[in-house]
């Protein structure tokens, strides 16, 4: 034995010893002994062979993921994904809330702001929303292509005549919301607040539909015709003035919009025409069907009636947005009766 080991270990043909089979011969003590060797190491490199076969590297196979994807009360305002003349069907991908924190700019100076001209204010109800009387005028709306964040859907920009109107002020809040409710309208439906607090919150986990509801009750209430604003007139009124990203100037401000929830409507600085909110705390419903463009768009100031009319604009960005998504000419759909925790609005009239 010590011998046959002590032998250049010869790796046997496979075919060999597959066929001629081992005769266990009948003979002498010496020769049955090295028979035992020789089957011995034939044994050991049967193993050898084996292991390397078992241990041979493999292809991984897919990991189970452990993401759990958590509740998410909404998906927020749909964005578009390329122009076209026929919006996607896709409904908004339901993703968890996401909360950005861009770099704070420091603050440059507003090109163009005019003074506050929402200076005639009126309510018709205690209970009603505070109302900013404009005056109207020209203005550019949409974006320049060289405006920082820009996308496609946010022009042409087009010149339009805006007539005098009346825009709330602030946005609608959950109080005056419960107003209506309590008096037997909006379907006495009451919206959730993420526990953040009601009063003078303003409502969210409200539809266009919903919306609309809201502004029957109010005219119906009030003897005067409220409607949600189109969005030329949101863009003039969001604007305040200014021909700036952002109504305060050209960077952006994170001190000027909430972040992370919403705040009580006007506890901010307002715009160049008095108006609270209008980049941040929820984004607003406006009148028009949804375009990919402002090609078609009435340059008059009325709401496009054409379009994607099972989607609705919103305007303004919300708690949740990133300082691209706050501009004042960024604008987002959603279908007409999501409920979004993201998404309120603001009501008009005429003056």
């Amino acid at each position: 034995a010590a011998q046959l080991l002590a032998r250049p270990v010869v790796e046997p043909k496979v075919e060999a010893v597959v066929a001629a089979p081992v005769a266990i011969p009948v003979a002498s003590r010496s020769s049955s002994r090295g028979n035992t060797a020789l089957i011995a190491a034939l044994g050991v490199m049967a193993v050898a062979a084996l292991g390397a076969f078992v241990y041979w590297p493999r292809e991984p196979a897919s990991p189970k993921s452990d993401a759990v994807t958590p509740d998410v009360v909404a998906s927020g305002p749909e964005v578009p994904t390329a122009p076209a003349d026929v919006p996607t069907a896709a409904e908004p991908a339901v993703v968890p809330p996401k909360v950005e924190s861009p770099t704070v700019e420091a603050p440059t100076e507003s090109a163009a702001v005019a003074s506050p001209t929402a200076t005639a204010t009126f309510r018709d109800c205690p209970e009603c929303p505070e109302m900013g009387r404009l005056s109207g005028g020209n203005f550019m709306m949409g974006s320049p292509e060289s405006e920082r964040g820009r996308r496609a859907w946010e022009g042409p920009q087009k010149q339009v005549q805006i007539a005098p109107f009346a825009m709330s002020l602030r946005e609608v809040s959950f109080a005056e919301w419960e107003a209506c409710v309590a008096d037997g309208g909006c379907k006495r439906y009451s919206p959730g607040d993420r526990g953040w607090g009601r009063g003078a919150r303003p409502v969210m986990m409200v539809s266009w539909n919903d919306a609309q509801a809201y502004v029957s009750w109010l005219s119906a209430h009030s003897h005067r015709a409220y409607r949600l604003p189109s969005e030329s007139e949101w863009e003039f009124a969001a604007r305040g003035g200014a021909t700036t990203s952002y109504w305060w100037g050209e960077s952006f401000d994170r001190a000027r919009v909430p972040s992370r929830q919403t705040n009580d409507t006007g506890s901010l600085t307002a715009n160049g025409f008095g108006l609270f909110d209008v980049s941040g705390n929820v984004a607003e419903w406006v009148q028009d069907c949804y375009v990919n463009d402002f090609s078609r768009l009435p340059t008059n100031g009325s709401p496009t009636t054409s379009g994607d009319c099972g989607r609705r604009v919103v305007r303004g960005g919300s708690w949740r947005d990133s300082e691209r998504d706050l501009r004042v000419a960024y604008r987002a759909r959603l279908r007409l009766s999501v409920r979004d925790a993201t998404t309120g609005f603001r009501v008009a009239s005429a003056p």
